[in-house]
């Protein structure tokens, strides 16, 4: 039995997404929900829009974008098995319901290094 978690709705700022990273105790997958983006797994590229699920398994290298320069994209992400998602409420700074957030900055990017290794990933 593995334990599947499904985070709320991430809003992916216009022209943003995480550095290069891999989780090594989950695989992820992707849910877009609106908007396009480009996932990048391994060697491999992917656009995804509106409909597309793409799953990233543990311990492959993988990141996103946004694709448009003006308007947000609306994920959902899959971690399996469950507990990454409990990173997101020990960084950055809570979202407001309704409101775009920034893009990352230099304390997000300390705030993600400093949980690392107690959810086993890594920045490639």
């Amino acid at each position: 039995m593995s334990v599947h978690t499904l985070r709320d709705l991430a809003v992916i700022p216009a022209d943003a997404g995480p550095t290069p990273h891999t989780h090594h105790g989950e695989s992820e997958t992707f849910i877009v929900m609106d908007g396009q983006l480009v996932i990048t797994a391994g060697d491999d590229e992917y656009k995804a829009e509106a409909g597309s699920v793409v799953h990233v398994p543990r311990g492959m290298r993988h990141s996103f974008r946004n694709l448009s320069r003006t308007q947000p994209a609306r994920i959902y992400f899959l971690y399996t098995p469950g507990g990454m998602d409990a990173m997101f409420n020990e960084i950055g700074t809570p979202g407001v319901r309704g409101q775009i957030g920034p893009p990352l900055n230099d304390a997000d990017v300390k705030a993600m290094a400093a949980v690392a290794d107690k959810y086993d990933f890594t920045f490639d």
